[in-house]
């Protein structure tokens, strides 16, 4: 009869977890270039915006001096990847025909592996830093790319 309880528990809560997840921000960054996908917002403002929201939501005090768009290695995913001196932050892409949109409620971001490989968001989960260094999951129902109090 426990045993019974516990399943019936767990199943509920299960529910509820899924009826209560957050939905994904997306917001257009940018359109492909002859070269490939290109910034084509304010990157200043992006920079200090995340900023602000990493402080905010993560405790993390990061400052960045430079935003890019990179490719994968398998060529198949791109990232905004905002760097700093010691800090790395990145937010999966999407391309939707000639339109770059950033998933923006979620950013993995690293002091540990700012400067070698993981700590990028797939699927809404960050990978593993190379080097087995700390990273910072933020997820929020906002748009970690625009600031407001």
């Amino acid at each position: 009869m426990n045993f019974k309880k516990i399943i019936i528990s767990c199943c509920l809560l299960l529910i509820s977890h899924l009826s209560f997840s957050q939905e994904e921000i997306k917001m257009t960054i940018g359109k492909m270039g002859e070269n490939g996908p290109e910034i084509t917002v304010d990157k200043e403002k992006m920079m200090r915006n995340l900023e602000r929201n990493l402080q905010r939501l993560s405790q993390l005090d990061v400052k960045f001096d430079d935003v890019s768009i990179q490719t994968s290695e398998d060529k198949q995913k791109y990232h905004l990847v905002f760097r700093g001196v010691n800090a790395r932050s990145s937010f999966e892409l999407e391309l939707n025909g000639d339109i770059v949109d950033a998933f923006t409620t979620t950013t993995c971001t690293t002091t540990d592996c700012a400067t070698s490989k993981g700590c990028d968001p797939v699927g809404g989960i960050c990978t593993a830093c190379e080097n087995k260094g700390k990273c910072t999951k933020t997820k929020t129902s906002t748009n970690l790319l625009e600031y407001s109090e």
